[in-house]
């Protein structure tokens, strides 16, 4: 039986987790932006 504690848990770690994949994005983002302006142009 779900409870609304639990619920309440659910939606306090969805929010964190939504938290930290937008924190993962952008430091990702911003690595691959670094990497491409750091990295000499050159074609494969």
């Amino acid at each position: 039986m779900i409870t609304c504690s639990f619920l309440k848990f659910l939606n306090a770690g969805a929010h964190y987790f939504i938290k930290y994949l937008k924190k993962c994005e952008i430091s990702y983002f911003r690595a691959q932006k670094w990497a491409v302006t750091s990295r000499p142009k050159t074609t494969t």
